[in-house]
């Protein structure tokens, strides 16, 4: 949703739970995911009384800070050549990323029109899902902030597309773009990889064993 007649607006992403195939996911293994109820938050707001340009926080961190758009997309500019140098070899992953704003700013450098939007937009980014914990955090953080940005400025972002959006951008925290993680957060409800690729869950109903 666009902000233009409203004070602000909010996107939620969820995180998950593996319920099979943990590990083995990861090499193209079967794996079912389920979304839980507990979320990454973006709420971004217009300041009128500003100079175009971004105010981003994330008060679980307790940091913040002010760009111009300028800054904004020069920060997907950076990842993109820190990210050609770990997959050249120069980089860890772990060392893709410098801080953890930059994926947040990374998505909505992604969700850019190609002039500079005329207005500042204030960007929160808060959580509920411990970091590091298995949970898809950054994933979750990358499609809530991707959806919120991707609506500001007047895009549609169907589900399969956010989907294929916050892997690419996950790809900055892990070196590879995660599967599903990314399905779970992007889809909801229950996910499940097969052959490397990702959908909601169906349940299919045999007569001799019932429900599968």
């Amino acid at each position: 949703m666009s902000l233009a007649n409203q004070a602000s607006a909010v996107s939620l992403a969820p995180g998950k739970l593996i319920l099979s195939g943990e590990h083995a996911v990861v090499y193209g293994a079967p794996a079912l995911a389920l979304a839980v109820a507990r979320h990454i938050r973006s709420q971004c707001s217009i300041r009128p009384d500003a100079a175009a340009g971004l105010s981003w926080s994330l008060p679980d961190l307790q940091q913040q800070g002010t760009l111009s758009w300028v800054d904004v997309r020069a920060q997907r500019s950076l990842l993109d050549n820190r990210f050609a140098e770990f997959e050249a070899g120069k980089l860890s992953a772990a060392e893709i990323l410098q801080s953890p704003q930059q994926l947040v700013l990374y998505c909505l450098a992604l969700c850019l029109p190609e002039s500079d939007p005329a207005c500042h937009l204030e960007l929160s980014v808060s959580s509920q899902l411990p970091a590091g914990a298995g949970m898809g955090s950054s994933a979750a953080a990358a499609a809530s902030v991707l959806s919120l940005a991707a609506a500001q400025f007047g895009q549609s972002l169907a589900k399969q597309k956010l989907f294929e959006m916050t892997r690419y951008c996950e790809r900055l925290c892990h070196g590879r773009g995660g599967l599903i993680d990314s399905a779970t957060v992007s889809f909801g409800g229950l996910v499940e990889a097969l052959n490397g690729v990702a959908s909601r869950y169906r349940m299919r109903y045999s007569a001799a064993t019932g429900f599968m």
